[in-house]
């Protein structure tokens, strides 16, 4: 398995204003990944200080499978 770590560089925002928008981002990430990546279990936790959003997603698998999109037009 493998971990992401994604770090967002901001503003100085009070961090009661950070600590929620660290959380919403962390659901977003982890919504977006459970439902374009079959994902059984990963564990997440998010970090905030006043100058930073940080996510810390483990247990995401190392190779997924293929999709395929056909359009035509």
């Amino acid at each position: 398995m493998s971990e992401i770590l994604i770090e967002i560089s901001c503003e100085e925002i009070p961090a009661k204003l950070q600590q929620a928008n660290s959380e919403r981002l962390c659901n977003n990430f982890v919504q977006y990944f459970a439902k374009h990546i079959d994902i059984n279990e990963i564990t997440h936790t998010s970090y905030v200080t006043p100058r930073r959003l940080i996510i810390y997603i483990e247990n995401v698998p190392e190779k997924t499978n293929d999709i395929v999109t056909e359009k035509k037009g």
